[in-house]
């Protein structure tokens, strides 16, 4: 048909003039405060029942501010970064964003085609990327040493926090501080009831035994077992506890009472273990977020018995100024997903109006939210106060309770169905291979999380050279000998596609898929060349193969009241913002070649 050298698109996403509306440091972002007081409060209210289910002595509480002290140190000095860095920087970071839309800035990086000016904007991203990193290693630090302050008891109370709200009621007791990992005592009691139970009561004994020791096993060896394994320790649990009652029975007082730690041990495997480094990393987690909260810090230094600093910046002021710089890092990663993606203009069209929906949903559920959040301050606040005076009641506890579960509703029920059907419409006009760069899939079923090093890009990259492979065919054939052609050429690369792509083959008709691509490529015969040229990376990701239907909803996780619950992936999130529905705009303002 055609041979021509070809001004090649790069990835594809284009601008199409005018200046992209990015928030530099001379346009702060607007950021409601009555949400960033909710956010603040929602964490310091679970931060307050920790550390009051810590039982601190003052001591620690003076130990615990000082690194709450350090801790904001470490966050203020990144937000002056921060803050200086857009200063000093603001025109090359809208460049540099500017650039990165443009498909030849992008790929001419290779090929001698870069602004000279590419390799300081890359260099000023990464500074830009290493301040917004250089937060969590010293925050780690500080963490290790909040541990530190804290006795092997207290410590465990933290491994077993969970994150949620307002914690059952049991863990406010003091007698957890005493249940620690390597304590015997929970089993001693039992095993002293089950040596004087009489034989007719064994067996409701040993249940009731069991309703206890279950769960010891299972914290003891950092497990969250399925029912089928917990069945399955419990009978086996079951099994040992009942040769234990005979063995016990026999003992006099004396030998019970010198062997009855080592018998637990021995029937809870209660040796000491190492916690796996997942463990440990959530351990930390909690550390950052509940114990170094400064939100708690005064409460803290009264309780030391200190006199509070009067020249603090009020904990909102701060975190608003956070809130900010969080919104001015989004526009980055939209591009950077936009391109990662390699959205052609035609795609960026049809994805526009359903991410623009979205996003107008989240707007009418966040100005639900807003005013769930401002009836709810005084009952939050409310809470607060009577945690810091370690006198929680329980009506309080149910108003901020009410008021929580109503926003928590909003955004983890109405937003996530919104976004699983939004996600399924995205999957019928992405190519498969941009969908598994999506979700951050794999084959047979294995999964990395998205934005992780690109794992599927070198398979993304090879299912492009395949389709340009079917065009540069196209190109080199006579009409005659490509109409003999088209259909087995148009098979075999779909069929290669679905060989070597992350997808099962069930997941794709690959007839359909075939006779789909020859459409594609049938078009492409009709355009006059100019159009051809300017369309031709658009054709060569509209001839990917597509699903025949939406994939399984694509999850990560999170923690609820300590079991794993699906949520959705944050690269999800990111494609269905504010920031990539203006990357969108700009990408498809350019239009494929026109038919003849």
């Amino acid at each position: 048909m055609r041979k021509t050298w070809l001004l090649s698109c790069g990835i594809v996403i284009v601008l199409a003039g005018g200046g992209f509306p990015w928030p530099g440091a001379s346009a702060p972002l607007i950021v409601s405060p009555v949400e960033v007081e909710f956010r603040q409060l929602e964490r310091d209210i679970p931060s307050l029942y920790l550390i009051n289910g810590l039982f601190l002595s003052a001591d620690q509480s003076k130990s615990l501010a000082a690194l709450q002290g350090e801790g904001k140190q470490v966050t203020d000095k990144i937000r002056l970064d921060l803050n200086q860095f857009l200063l000093n920087h603001e025109q090359e970071l809208n460049q540099w964003l500017e650039e990165t839309l443009q498909a030849g800035a992008v790929a001419g990086k290779g090929r001698g085609g870069a602004s000279k000016d590419w390799a300081q904007r890359q260099k000023v991203r990464k500074e830009w990327m290493d301040l917004l990193n250089a937060k969590g290693s010293d925050l780690d630090d500080l963490a290790g040493k909040t541990l530190a302050v804290l006795t092997p008891a207290q410590a465990d109370i933290v491994s077993r926090f969970v994150p949620c709200f307002i914690p059952p009621r049991d863990f406010r007791s003091p007698e957890r501080v005493g249940q620690a990992d390597g304590d015997t005592s929970v089993g001693e009691t039992i095993l002293s009831r089950l040596r004087e139970v009489p034989r007719e009561k064994q067996d409701q004994g040993l249940e009731r035994a069991l309703d206890i020791l279950v769960p010891c096993v299972m914290k003891n060896q950092h497990a969250a077992l399925t029912t089928e394994e917990i069945k399955k320790l419990r009978a086996n649990l079951s099994r040992d506890l009942d040769k234990m009652i005979r063995k016990i029975q026999v003992m006099n007082d004396a030998d019970f009472q010198l062997e009855k730690s080592k018998l637990v041990q021995e029937i809870l495997c209660l040796e000491e273990k190492q916690a796996p480094e997942s463990d440990s990393r959530e351990v930390l987690n909690k550390v950052k977020r509940y114990l170094l909260n400064p939100g708690i810090q005064d409460i803290l230094i009264r309780r030391s018995g200190a006199a509070p600093a009067s020249d603090s910046v009020p904990i909102i002021t701060q975190e608003l100024q956070d809130a900010a710089l969080r919104e001015r890092g989004k526009p980055f990663r939209a591009v950077g997903l936009a391109n990662e993606l390699g959205l052609t203009p035609t795609q960026a069209g049809q994805l526009l109006p359903i991410i623009r929906a979205v996003v107008e949903r989240r707007q009418r559920i966040d100005e639900q939210a807003r005013q769930i959040m401002q009836e709810a301050l005084p009952a939050y606040q409310a809470l607060v106060k009577e945690l810091a005076d370690q006198q929680p009641a329980s009506r309080t506890e149910t108003t901020a309770s009410r008021y929580h579960q109503k926003v928590k509703e909003l955004f983890e029920d109405d937003y996530m169905k919104e976004l699983l059907v939004a996600e399924g419409q995205v999957d019928l006009l992405l190519a498969t291979d941009q969908i598994a760069l999506l979700s951050g899939q794999k084959k047979n079923g294995k999964s990395k999380a998205a934005g992780s090093k690109k794992p599927n890009d070198k398979i993304t990259k090879e299912i492009r050279r395949r389709a340009t492979a079917v065009f540069d065919a196209m190109d080199k054939a006579s009409d005659a000998d490509w109409l003999k052609i088209k259909s087995d050429t148009c098979r075999r690369f779909i069929e290669s596609c679905v060989r070597n792509s992350l997808i099962d083959r069930q997941d794709v008709d690959v007839a359909a898929q075939s006779v789909r691509a020859e459409q594609v490529l049938d078009k492409a015969h009709k355009m006059v060349q100019t159009d051809y040229l300017r369309a031709r990376e658009d054709l060569i990701v509209e001839i990917c193969p597509r699903r025949n239907q939406p994939r399984p909803a694509v999850y990560g996780w999170k923690k609820s009241h300590g079991d794993p619950l699906e949520s959705l992936n944050p690269t999800t999130y990111l494609l269905f913002s504010p920031a990539m529905e203006t990357v969108l705009e700009r990408a498809a303002s350019r239009k494929p070649g026109m038919l003849r």
